[in-house]
């Protein structure tokens, strides 16, 4: 077998390979449950009408959001709690009637270096005033997409999150995700995202796993 020189010590080519490739170093682990519920506030999109169609195309909205732990209802007390994480719907399209669309955007959440990605289904818009839906904890609802169900539907949810990188070193978050952006009247005026307010309510959840 031929024999290469590392470092003044002679090993077998293939060893030679797999040192050099570093796999003896930072490789991955089998996948844990990294599941997270995110809480946080931030601006409704912009929304540009394609001309006199239906179709609309929008983004730029950004939140400033906080880790719960999975399954956290996110409502006006835990919302403003962020830790330095984001959510941004850096663009989208979306038919104004069915309130039907795709979304895509980046996220990077705190004690990670990894920024990730998402693309997803649209299943409700009514940033254009027209109906917003009130889900079952009260909050009204007027933005739904991927894997989220609090506003019925009419078509499989589809959403799917995933870092840039990080599977050599067991950091690569992958899932599944669902978002809802809404607003909530709470106990007294003044909350984060009060109906009628500029600001808005986020909650996603992330079902997903590192490795």
């Amino acid at each position: 077998m031929r024999k290469v020189i590392l470092g003044g010590i002679a090993v077998s080519a293939s060893l030679g390979a797999v040192l050099a490739s570093g796999a003896f170093a930072g490789t991955a682990g089998p996948p844990v449950d990294s599941s997270v519920t995110l809480c946080g506030t931030g601006n409704a999109p912009t929304v540009t009408q394609d001309g006199q169609s239906s179709e609309s195309k929008f983004g730029g909205a950004t939140f400033m959001v906080g880790k719960q732990s999975a399954g956290t209802q996110c409502d006006g007390s835990n919302s403003a709690n962020t830790d330095g994480s984001t959510w941004t719907i850096s663009h989208g399209n979306v038919n104004v009637d069915t309130e039907r669309g795709t979304e895509h955007g980046q996220y990077l959440l705190s004690g990670s270096s990894r920024q990730g990605g998402f693309n997803g289904h649209v299943t409700d818009f009514d940033f254009n005033g027209t109906d917003p839906c009130v889900d079952s904890k009260d909050r009204t609802v007027y933005y739904q997409s991927g894997r989220a169900t609090d506003c019925a539907p009419s078509f499989g949810p589809v959403g799917n999150f995933n870092t840039h990188g990080g599977a050599q070193t067991g950091d690569h978050f992958r899932g599944n995700y669902g978002t809802i952006i809404f607003q909530k009247n709470g106990a007294t005026p003044g909350g984060p995202c009060d109906e009628g307010s500029m600001t808005y309510c986020i909650q996603v959840d992330l079902v997903g796993q590192t490795n």
